[in-house]
């Protein structure tokens, strides 16, 4: 979660650049937890630095104390001028991680208000299709990002 937010990039070994997202793709296919070509080696993974007066935000909702796994997970990463956010990279939860644009729109240019938070966590469940036994993470995604939302707000009282 954190690499795709921070747009990272990996350096194949044949040096070959690839994004992150490219690396793990967009969950289609439930085979494969990534599109790393066949023999292919990473060599380097290069994370971008950090924004200026950033602020960041993650949170993951477990099913026991000291999971390994997280049932959901979001990181929120911003840049603030005044209290409206200008830059954001906010990423979800599928197969694999995945960025959530339509919730980054929502929150670029806007204030973390109670009203703009339950609206991006609404969004991110938009278009779920949970299988029958994974229905109940819907809602686990809706609270999560409410959450990492809310501990961003915090870090900017």
């Amino acid at each position: 979660m954190a690499l795709l937010t921070y747009n990272t990039t990996v350096t194949l070994a044949d040096g070959t650049k690839l994004a992150i997202g490219q690396l793990l793709g967009d969950g289609t296919d439930p085979t494969r937890d990534h599109q790393l070509p066949d023999g292919a080696v990473i060599a380097a993974i290069n994370l971008a630095a950090p924004w200026p007066d950033e602020q960041a935000a993650y949170f993951r909702s477990i099913s026991r104390f000291e999971a390994e796994w997280p049932l959901v997970e979001c990181v929120v990463r911003a840049r603030f001028v005044g209290d409206r956010i200008t830059e954001c990279g906010l990423g979800g939860v599928a197969t694999v991680p995945l960025r959530m644009n339509a919730a980054e729109s929502i929150l670029t240019g806007a204030s973390l208000s109670d009203e703009v938070i339950d609206r991006v966590a609404t969004v991110c469940t938009d278009g779920a299709s949970p299988l029958p036994e994974t229905g109940y993470k819907v809602d686990l995604v809706k609270a999560t990002v409410q959450e990492t939302l809310e501990r961003l707000r915090s870090t900017r009282e």
